[in-house]
């Protein structure tokens, strides 16, 4: 913010550049964050609890779409939180009752 106010063109240039180089480098790897993906399209569930504190537990979806395949990474509550943990189990459990190894 303080280089909003001074007007520090070189230091807002520099953020907005690693910022548009982290997307973009995102992209390529192949993330991409579609608000629906349908069940039939979905080849593998990756999951990572997370260490307290520190990470998230989150998702990694990959999936088909128009013939190629991409990647949608879904965060989920941190363990902080009294549902963190619970939240967790639930997308194990759901993706696991579909038939998807998340273990």
């Amino acid at each position: 913010m303080s280089a909003i106010r001074t007007g520090d063109r070189l230091l807002l240039a520099g953020l907005l550049g690693i910022l548009t180089i982290l997307v973009g480098v995102n992209y390529a790897r192949g993330f991409r964050s579609p608000n629906r993906i349908p069940l039939d399209d979905i080849e593998d569930v990756s999951t990572t609890r997370g260490e307290k504190g520190l990470t998230r537990p989150r998702l990694v979806i990959t999936y088909l779409d128009d013939e190629s395949t991409y990647k949608r990474r879904v965060n989920l509550p941190t363990l902080y939180t009294a549902d963190g943990e619970a939240a967790y189990e639930r997308a194990l459990d759901a993706f696991g009752e579909r038939g998807f190894d998340t273990g």
